[in-house]
């Protein structure tokens, strides 16, 4: 049964389904996972799950695809309204680390799908959306001349792999500093690599020799 058939109450049962879901496969593993485990979890009968989804791979690319679309959002409405390209590209990075460091289990969750032969392009296919929706800005930056010329898409791949390294290490506990700092800190490495730095100092030159 498809999303847009189900009445509210089961747009939310369905929800709740996917929620228990992803706390479990997350702590134990797509494998360790039982349908059975998840039915508990959510508190509704066996029979339940099957009347939203056709089994237990499904529902588990059904939550990676659900994640995705909701870090899109949490992206979106960062830098609703904003023009300047570089800004978007800034409130967009911290705006991730944020969603993954509220939604841990998710992250952790879709870095152990990276790892599974049969989730690996699903995982990619994520990967990839995230980096053309970082590219379009990066782009609009380089015509503006915020940035140095180069490849986008070269470009918004080091980005999103740059941001999901260090919400790995921050998941680990291996970063010793706040969410706030750790922000600010993979905001300015990322615009640093993307050579926004060394147009600032052109600029500063060039103004100066006027």
């Amino acid at each position: 049964m498809t999303a847009q058939r189900l009445t509210r109450q089961g747009r939310k049962r369905r929800q709740q389904l996917m929620s228990e879901a992803a706390k479990l496969f997350a702590h134990s593993g797509y494998y360790a996972t039982r349908v059975i485990d998840i039915v508990k979890s959510a508190g509704v009968a066996k029979g339940l799950f099957y009347w939203y989804f056709e089994n237990k791979e499904t529902l588990f690319r059904e939550i990676i695809k659900a994640a995705r679309d909701d870090l899109r959002r949490a992206q979106a409405r960062a830098i609703e309204g904003e023009k300047d390209p570089i800004k978007r590209i800034s409130k967009g990075i911290a705006a991730s680390l944020r969603f993954n460091a509220e939604n841990e289990h998710l992250y952790l969750l879709f870095r152990s799908a990276g790892r599974q032969d049969r989730f690996a392009a699903l995982v990619e296919e994520s990967q990839q959306i995230h980096a053309e929706d970082t590219a379009a800005h990066i782009a609009a930056a380089i015509e503006r001349s915020q940035l140095p010329p180069g490849d986008p898409m070269l470009l918004a791949h080091g980005v999103v792999a740059t941001v999901f390294q260090y919400a790995r290490l921050s998941a680990s506990g291996s970063v010793d500093m706040d969410l706030d700092a750790l922000c600010e800190f993979v905001v300015s490495y990322c615009l640093r690599a993307l050579g926004a730095s060394e147009v600032a100092v052109a600029r500063k030159k060039a103004r100066a020799l006027h």
